[in-house]
């Protein structure tokens, strides 16, 4: 599990480190371009394989995991034909602005979500047969080309295209790596007999029918202000917001990421010896919102000279879209590391509750900014404030359950941590 969380964390340093060049090669215009890509392609991606993937580590069987693995990718392929389509129509119809070709911007989309879907779906089978090393691998690899396409393409033809495309081409890296492992698990003697994909889809079916439901609200949650930034603001505005969410946003996910996996492995040893979970979810909270805090009060103090130093000039107009993530981000973080209290105490369904009201919240907070004819900072900290108060919640609801006995530890689901994936 170390080397995991290390590539994963490696993948996205690299990825982080190449942001000063890329403010330099790309204009405001390109980082609107690339937010619209990154949030189409995240909302279709996670619908991508139908959440089968997620059932590939606790198949019943080899032969299912398999099949399940094949039918995640295939999947995959019928969904980036439709992202592709979707993107393609609603650019046309002027409900998005653009500098690219509606069509070239499709078809990166629908290439982006096939290949995410396929990475989600051959990691899930590396996680069951323990192949961490190799998964770690891939996202290092991933992330390195990942940084290398978007710098390169940049260098050769500064466009949204060449950012998109980078993107999306650096994500075929690292499948061949993921690939060897599919492939050897479906010439074992066990799985040459194969189940059908319909069956598969009856055994399985709460996988298609509930989680992926569930992935989806989350991921509309997490990608809504890049797509109703879009809708009220010209690109220019809105590339600012994408370049401020970037800078917040990795640094968010990795720090919220390793805190969960640490906090829930320990829920786990609490939940075994039958101790209780109030310390440990206080503790856990406290050490988050103490990082958070110092983290995000160092970047408000150094940001002034540090943004134009190390990004260049014309970004000096999202400090105040920066400063207004950095202050939700104080509170993001802690709820974020102890999110997956609700699955660890059996309140899934409370973890849905809230990502659907998080979703409601965001829209009718932008709804709000519009009727009021709001400027880009005033309707991003009107969004942080909103946000804020969701995240209180999600950690008001982590302290309820612990009162209220649920069904036992569900499984993994998709937790607040993971919108800034």
């Amino acid at each position: 599990m170390r080397t995991l969380m290390g590539g994963t964390l490696a993948g996205q340093l690299v990825v982080f480190a190449v942001t000063p060049l890329l403010t330099r090669l790309y204009s405001p215009e390109a980082f609107n371009d690339f937010g619209l890509y990154m949030a189409l392609s995240g909302i279709f991606s996670v619908l991508a394989t139908l959440r089968l993937e997620a059932a590939v580590p606790i198949a019943r069987s080899d032969t299912d995991a398999v099949g399940l693995t094949r039918l995640s990718m295939q999947s995959s392929m019928g969904v980036a034909v439709i992202a592709a389509l979707s993107t393609a129509l609603a650019l046309h119809l002027g409900w998005f602005a653009s500098s690219t070709h509606p069509w070239g911007l499709a078809a990166v989309v629908g290439v982006s979500v096939w290949l995410i879907g396929a990475f989600q779906s051959l990691t899930a089978l590396s996680i069951r047969r323990d192949e961490f090393g190799q998964i770690a691998k891939a996202k290092t690899t991933q992330g390195l080309w990942l940084a290398v396409g978007q710098v390169g393409l940049g260098l050769l033809n500064p466009s949204s295209l060449a950012f998109t495309a980078g993107d999306a081409a650096g994500r075929l890296a690292g499948l061949g790596q993921l690939y060897g492992g599919y492939r050897q698990a479906g010439a074992q003697p066990a799985v040459l007999v194969t189940t059908s994909g319909l069956a598969l889809l009856r055994e399985y079916r709460q996988f298609p029918l509930f989680s992926m439901p569930a992935a989806g609200i989350n991921a509309l949650g997490a990608q809504a202000p890049i797509l109703l930034l879009g809708l009220a603001f010209a690109p220019t505005l809105t590339g600012l917001y994408v370049f401020a969410n970037r800078l917040v946003a990795v640094p968010v996910g990795l720090i919220a990421r390793t805190l969960s996996q640490v906090y829930i492995g320990e829920v786990g040893k609490v939940q075994a010896k039958g101790g209780t979970l109030q310390p440990v979810l206080t503790r856990y909270l406290l050490a988050a919102l103490m990082a958070s805090g110092v983290g995000a009060g160092l970047v408000l103090l150094t940001a002034p000279w540090l943004v134009p130093w190390l990004f260049g000039t014309q970004w000096l107009n999202a400090l105040p879209v920066l400063n207004a993530l950095l202050v939700m981000a104080v509170i993001q973080v802690p709820a974020s590391s102890v999110s997956q209290t609700l699955n660890a105490t059996g309140h899934n369904h409370w973890q849905l509750i809230w990502d659907t009201g998080r979703l409601l919240a965001v829209v009718l907070a932008f709804v709000v900014a519009h009727q009021r004819e709001l400027d880009l900072p005033q309707t991003v900290w009107l969004y942080a404030a909103v946000s804020a108060a969701c995240y209180t919640a999600l950690i008001a609801a982590a302290y309820a359950s612990l009162k209220r006995p649920g069904q036992g530890p569900q499984g993994p689901a998709v937790s607040a941590q993971e919108e800034a994936s």
